[in-house]
């Protein structure tokens, strides 16, 4: 386990440090001339959940959602609404340690979790539908990356159990790992990007 959270950490670390240059780049004027570029920072003292964001994305209604270890946290640019899962709610978030996020052609919001559960959000009815990705490596099943394909098919990375894709149609999971005696199966069952 403690090579497993040192492991997580580098990953995080990483993942940020990415985030932050794609952001700096982004921001960065093309006439390089000396420019003053002012930086907002959101916190925990401006309504955010927890100040590790491990991702964020934008909405096709202009919310800034950010993924948190205490949360998914929506902002609209003046104050956070904060969802976390509550054992009562079918219709709540699987779990408070939010890890990645995509969004699909009909506006939903897919979020991998730490506990290998996906999570479709529905902005309209704001619920959230989920799926567990079992694995046969570990109980927990970090969602480390997602992307949605011209299919609406949900294709998801883990931290160490390979590659899921899901139907969300038909609820169908389909699962590719290595396998040490299988030269044509994929080369490791850490994927990150």
């Amino acid at each position: 386990h403690k090579v497993l959270s040192l492991y997580m950490d580098f990953y995080y670390r990483v993942k940020r440090i990415n985030l932050f240059i794609s952001i700096l780049l982004f921001c960065l004027p093309v006439n390089l001339k000396a420019q003053s570029i002012l930086f907002n920072h959101l916190t925990t003292n401006n309504g955010l959940s927890n100040n590790y964001v491990s991702d964020i994305i934008q909405d096709n209604t202009g919310f800034l959602w950010f993924a948190t270890d205490d949360g998914l946290n929506r902002f609209d640019g003046y104050e956070f609404k904060v969802y976390r899962n509550t054992q009562d709610n079918k219709n709540s978030i699987s779990d408070n340690t939010v890890l990645s996020f995509a969004k699909d052609k009909k506006g939903n919001l897919w979020i991998g979790t730490k506990n290998g559960n996906i999570n479709c959000y529905n902005p309209v009815l704001d619920k959230f539908k989920k799926w567990k990705i079992e694995s046969d490596i570990t109980d927990d099943n970090p969602i480390t990356v997602i992307h949605i394909d011209k299919n609406n098919l949900v294709w998801m990375g883990t931290y160490r159990s390979g590659i899921y894709r899901l139907n969300p149609e038909s609820g169908k999971i389909d699962h590719w790992d290595f396998k040490l005696d299988d030269p044509n199966s994929i080369s490791n069952n850490y994927i990150s990007s």
